[in-house]
């Protein structure tokens, strides 16, 4: 019985060894892979330095390298500030004078030069600053000033347009004052021919047809013809009428009577 019960406890003992040394045994490989771990952290910390140092180092390079490039892009600031501040006082004289002109075709001709001068600089100018773009702009830069530069090329664009509306305007003046010389000639003649024939002798019934005939000729003229023969025969009537004839003028015919009337 009692070694029964020693067999038994001996058994129970070594159980216990056994589930203690396994445990122990788990214990060690998770302590060897906390160790690799660590190491491997260790390793990984070190790059990590070494690679902050990198960044470090490249940052002061890049550091460097924009105090030397400060400059140049104060410069290039500088010249687009400057091309944008002219085109837009440019802007403001057009907007004054379109205000001041009045449709005045002298004004209009002379404001017309005036800014295709100013057009002409400002284009120049623009050339000049895109020749040299690339040198004096550094690329971190890049993308802003080119849209401070083409934000100038559309103003310098829409300035264009405007001295060609100037241009079409003035051309069109042109135009309306030839009609107006044109009409106010014809005019002329013809109030004049009314008083030579008023002033004339004769019946004052027929010096009221005549003159009703050349009022009415005159209207047809004036609305079938076309402005340039208008001008050429305005020419020819007004030598006429300083040669002291009248025109030749044809009576309408007048509808015949039917034999039951």
């Amino acid at each position: 019985m009692i070694n029964a019960v020693s067999i038994d406890c001996e058994n129970r003992i070594k159980a216990i060894n056994d589930i203690e040394n396994a445990e122990i045994k788990s214990l060690e490989v998770e302590r060897e892979k906390d160790r690799q771990k660590i190491e491997k952290m260790r390793q990984e910390c070190k790059e990590l330095s070494m690679l902050v140092d990198g960044l470090k180092s490249e940052l002061a390079r890049e550091t460097e390298k924009q105090m030397i490039e400060s400059d140049a892009r104060k410069l290039s600031i500088l010249a687009v500030n400057d091309l944008n501040a002219r085109l837009l006082d440019m802007e403001q004289l057009v907007k004054n004078q379109n205000r001041e002109l009045e449709d005045d075709p002298v004004k209009l001709r002379i404001a017309l030069g005036q800014c295709k001068k100013t057009l002409a600089a400002v284009t120049a100018k623009l050339t000049e600053y895109e020749c040299h773009f690339e040198e004096t702009v550094p690329l971190a830069r890049f993308e802003e000033v080119l849209r401070q530069l083409e934000d100038s090329t559309r103003l310098n664009e829409k300035l264009q347009d405007e001295i060609t509306g100037y241009a079409n305007r003035y051309d069109l003046l042109q135009d309306h004052c030839a009609a107006l010389n044109t009409y106010r000639d014809l005019y002329m003649v013809q109030c004049g021919y009314t008083l030579r024939v008023i002033g004339s002798k004769g019946d004052p019934n027929q010096k009221l047809e005549y003159i009703g005939i050349l009022l009415s000729r005159w209207r047809k003229l004036i609305n079938d013809k076309p402005v340039e023969e208008l001008t050429d025969m305005a020419t020819e009537e007004l030598a006429r009428y300083e040669s002291g004839a009248l025109p030749p003028l044809v009576r309408p015919n007048k509808p015949k009577k039917s034999a039951h009337d």
